[in-house]
């Protein structure tokens, strides 16, 4: 995924981050173990994998902005190409940034619900608090059936041999059907909420593709706020150094989040002006869906005949599985349906940006989530899709 000059900016980035992991060498008791704070603020990076020099890179971004001290934990999961995975607290003491180790796990696959689980319980026994935020830092293909992205099929061994073509953004070397990657597993979406055990008050997906209506609806119980991006997301990620200190206000400010990031990509130039972000309230889903199963029942025979070419898509190099959900029901529905079920989605959406491009894709409209159109010439993935608790309530595909 990286160019020449990303491998030259990964090695001199570990010799910061090195010292910090390795000067911890075992993991000690301290005051602040088991003290009940306002926040918990989890980032789990999975960079054992192509990504593994952006998440040195992010970790020093990390470093770099505010820091809480009393006020909360700032927790990173951190597994590299290097070393096994750690936890991490970051923390302000006397005005000085110091690291911890509180955890060091065993050699794992950090990409499977079990050790995000096990991670989470870690995180949340050894620093208890009033409210807890999760942030999900790795590869990400959406909803896509493992191996399907890079392929185009669904089956058990589908692991691509290379690389999509653009190497900009964090898309995976394997295609995921949710979140994460590492030696060809992956987190699936049904999994990854059975996976949470206990509800978060928000969920920020760093990873490519995740801003579907099929994420948000499979996630609505597990949290009451969603951030992520409909479209890719560059291999940059989200600007740590500035999204800190609206996450450890003393009123969680996301919208302020969102527009960070997007400020940052909105202020690049060239490919590097690609970034979309979308914040949604989950407790305002079961409204969208209801209006929209009374439109898939209503004007499900008229998806076959649509004009592909003519709804935005959220997808670039023929990965045709994420477009715009409004468009799409533009498309179908009647005009009254089309406004109420838009209000619907309007009261879900806190939030939304785009830049006017995204990696040479043009973004003429933007409702801030993606879905997938069935497809009557790929009956595998349909059946597929059928499995979502979305589909489930809507009865897109029967």
């Amino acid at each position: 995924m990286k160019q020449l000059s990303h491998i030259i900016k990964f090695i001199s980035t570990l010799c910061i981050i090195l010292p910090i992991i390795f000067s911890c060498k075992a993991v000690t008791e301290h005051p602040d173990k088991y003290k009940i704070k306002d926040k918990n603020v989890l980032i789990y990076m999975i960079g054992n994998n192509s990504l593994s020099s952006n998440a040195a890179d992010n970790l020093n971004g990390i470093l770099s902005g505010y820091i809480p001290s009393d006020e909360g934990y700032l927790l990173v999961y951190y597994h590299n190409r290097i070393s096994d995975p750690v936890l991490l607290q970051i923390k302000n003491e006397n005005g000085a940034t110091v690291v911890d180790t509180l955890y060091k796990f065993p050699a794992r696959n950090s990409a499977l619900a079990l050790s995000l689980k096990q991670t989470i319980n870690v995180a949340t026994t050894l620093c208890p608090a009033k409210e807890y935020g999760l942030i999900l830092w790795s590869h990400g293909t959406g909803w896509m059936p493992s191996g399907y992205y890079s392929s185009g099929s669904i089956t058990p061994s589908n692991i691509a041999q290379s690389e999509p073509e653009v190497k900009m953004a964090k898309q995976g070397t394997i295609s995921l059907q949710s979140f994460g990657s590492e030696e060809g597993k992956e987190i699936e979406i049904t999994d990854l909420a059975t996976a949470l055990p206990h509800k978060f008050s928000y969920i920020i997906f760093d990873a490519c593709l995740m801003g579907g209506i099929e994420t948000a609806y499979e996630l609505k119980d597990s949290t009451d706020y969603i951030m992520f991006s409909p479209t890719e997301i560059l291999s940059s990620g989200f600007p740590y150094g500035k999204i800190m200190q609206h996450l450890f206000a003393a009123e969680t400010d996301l919208k302020s989040v969102a527009t960070e990031y997007f400020n940052f990509y909105n202020s690049m130039s060239g490919n590097y002006q690609s970034g979309t972000i979308t914040l949604i309230k989950t407790s305002e889903l079961n409204k969208v869906a209801e209006i929209a199963k009374e439109i898939f029942n209503t004007n499900r025979d008229k998806i076959s005949s649509l004009n592909m070419q003519t709804i935005q898509p959220y997808f670039r190099a023929n990965k045709h599985w994420f477009y715009d959900i409004q468009d799409f029901i533009d498309n179908i529905a009647s005009q009254e349906k089309s406004a109420e079920f838009k209000t619907a989605l309007e009261n879900a959406i806190i939030y939304k940006a785009h830049t006017d491009y995204f990696l040479g894709l043009r973004i003429n409209k933007y409702s801030g989530l993606s879905t997938y159109i069935p497809n009557p010439s790929n009956e595998e993935l349909d059946n597929f899709y059928k499995n979502f608790s979305w589909n489930k309530a809507v009865d897109m595909i029967q």
